[in-house]
């Protein structure tokens, strides 16, 4: 596993985050997005479909309570959420496996509760409140493919901040 962290000082640096994310996504990738309540789980998922191009009439809001929504965008965007799940056996019973092998991206909030029904290799973002708007993110890959987002990540954070 290689792991990474960033400070977000404002919702402006989230946003860059999620564009250096979008950028380097291709089909079929899994990205479990873990915090607190209010750390930005959703916002990032916001953030997410703009760069995939998901139509602005498609308003992305948490899934909490209908488990999945389903965007079409550059690649369409599978929005997860295991926050109301009971036990991991509930996301397991949502097919999520359908998901993971599809075209598509597939962004799991609450993925901590479902690790083991997660494919071995993701991406895991974690958020961490270290203020009013402030963030740290700290992305884990676990898989070659997925180390080498992350690092096609950095170097695109790097681009976009220079």
């Amino acid at each position: 596993m290689t792991s990474w962290s960033i400070d977000l000082p404002n919702p402006a640096a989230s946003e860059r985050l999620a564009k250096a994310v979008a950028a380097q996504l291709q089909p079929g990738m899994v990205i479990g997005l873990v915090g607190e309540l209010g750390s930005g789980k959703t916002t990032l998922v916001r953030a997410l479909a703009r760069h995939l191009d998901v139509p602005e009439d498609c308003f992305v809001c948490s899934p909490t309570f209908t488990l999945i929504h389903e965007y079409p965008g550059r690649l369409p965007l599978y929005h997860m959420d295991a926050y109301r799940l009971r036990s991991p056996g509930e996301f397991a019973d949502l097919a999520p496996h359908d998901y993971f092998a599809s075209s598509g991206i597939t962004v799991i909030e609450w993925a901590d509760r479902v690790a083991d029904h997660l494919p071995k290799e993701r991406l895991m973002i974690e958020l961490h409140i270290t203020g009013p708007e402030q963030r740290r993110a700290v992305l884990s890959a676990t898989g070659e493919r997925y180390v080498r987002l992350l690092h096609s990540i950095r170097q695109g954070l790097e681009t976009l901040c220079s």
